[in-house]
């Protein structure tokens, strides 16, 4: 406060002072100037504070990637390892329908309780394992060789699989093999209903089998 009254006692004299000099100039009498007071202020230094540096950390190592899955893949998206066995060009057509079951299987374990679409053929089949499931869950991944252009779901010679439902969470999963056609000598399946017994007939002795 006290350097503020200073500097302000010192602009007021300065005033003074010219205002003389401006009267005595209109009057032609020189006037020399009054000495301005020398306001000095003392400036206190501000003490350096030394800068803390940080430690630094290191980053965070990536999460191991889980099998079946490339380096920085979602592993809900990256599909099943048993893809990579589907109409394999090194496998068979035996294990291609066992592969398809198995995953199905996969399927409906995660679903558990849950409340996913009725599965009765292969485009049901291809939605619900390609992630359109209540868990968003790929396990065939839609890109894959088994996937038709039009979306269905075909064995190795190009034919869509058939699936047939059996009850109880139960699925037949067949292919119609070389010949591409259902319900011959050539199909593969997994898991096929059991074959119905042959009708006695009235001649036979009972426990006789039928040719």
């Amino acid at each position: 406060m006290k350097r503020i009254g200073l500097a302000v006692v010192a602009a007021i004299l300065l005033g003074v002072a010219i205002v003389a000099m401006r009267s005595a100039s209109d009057r032609g009498v020189s006037i020399p100037p009054p000495p301005v007071a020398a306001v000095v202020v003392e400036v206190t230094p501000i003490p350096s504070v030394p800068l803390r540096v940080l430690p630094s950390f290191p980053a965070p190592a990536a999460a191991a990637a889980s099998p079946g899955t490339t380096p920085g893949s979602n592993s809900r998206t990256a599909g099943s390892p048993l893809a990579a066995e589907l109409n394999a060009q090194s496998g068979s057509p035996e294990r291609d329908v066992q592969v398809l079951h198995e995953m199905l299987r996969q399927y409906l374990r995660l679903l558990h309780s849950r409340q996913g679409l009725p599965i009765g053929n292969d485009t049901d089949l291809l939605r619900a394992l390609t992630g359109h499931n209540p868990m968003k869950l790929v396990i065939l991944p839609p890109d894959h060789s088994a996937v038709g252009a039009d979306r269905r779901l075909r064995d190795r010679w190009g034919t869509p699989y058939a699936i047939h439902p059996r009850g109880n969470s139960a699925y037949e999963i067949r292919s119609a093999g070389p010949d591409r056609k259902l319900f011959t000598a050539d199909d593969l399946a997994a898991n096929p209903a059991p074959a119905a017994a042959p009708a006695a007939d009235d001649d036979e002795a009972p426990g006789e089998a039928t040719r």
